[in-house]
């Protein structure tokens, strides 16, 4: 800082200021009295890109009773941030049985100890909103996949390298809201032909998910 002048409250002024996109690093600030009336400055590169600031700017929002959730300017996330997450493959190339549960028999990781690699079942450890999403290969045949969350379909996706001698792979997406208890798997549809395929050249189908954050 240079310029002569450092507010008593830089911290606040700063990010007011900065939430706005308007002064860099390296700005300076300047305070002049005008008639008794105290007058910022901010200054770059010798020119003022501000010329006052009201007393209010260096009080900080909650002094002031400003709610900026949803305005963009909150820095801070308004849940706690969570650990909970999981990965895992297939690494064995598996028959396509219409209706049955994949399983992905390699754990990755576990965070939460909520995945069991002997059945492809996660059971959900804590309440919260979560991404969910799965990966399907496919060579030379096509497979349904279904997303299911306590016996009910929640997402679907669909491979097909039926007609070409081609490999092909589809990922889904689902977030969605989810309790703890609540038993989540990848199901084959009622499409499918040949087999899962998995290759450490070309792809491997993968099933994961973690929370973004709890319920309030």
């Amino acid at each position: 800082m240079n310029g002569g002048f450092e507010p008593n409250n830089m911290t606040n002024l700063d990010t007011v200021v900065r939430s706005r996109s308007v002064v860099k690093s390296e700005s300076s600030y300047k305070m002049d009295d005008n008639d008794g009336v105290k007058v910022m400055s901010v200054v770059e590169n010798d020119d003022v890109i501000i010329k006052s600031i009201p007393n209010e700017a260096l009080r900080s929002d909650e002094e002031q009773g400003v709610d900026n959730r949803g305005s963009g300017r909150k820095r801070v996330a308004p849940y706690p941030v969570s650990n909970v997450a999981f990965h895992a493959e297939m690494t064995v190339t598996g028959t396509v049985v219409k209706g049955s549960p994949l399983v992905y028999n390699h754990e990755v990781l576990d965070h939460g100890d909520g995945y069991s690699a002997t059945d492809g079942m996660y059971l959900v450890p804590e309440s919260g909103t979560y991404v969910i999403t799965w990966t399907t290969v496919t060579y030379h045949d096509f497979a349904q996949t279904f997303l299911i969350v306590n016996g009910e379909r929640r997402g679907s996706s669909m491979t097909d390298s039926h007609a070409v001698t081609d490999v092909h792979q589809a990922t889904m997406i689902v977030v969605l809201t989810l309790n703890e208890g609540d038993h989540v798997s990848i199901r084959v549809g009622t499409l499918g032909h040949g087999t899962i395929h998995t290759s450490d050249i070309n792809s491997k189908p993968t099933f994961s998910g973690w929370k973004l954050y709890g319920t309030q």
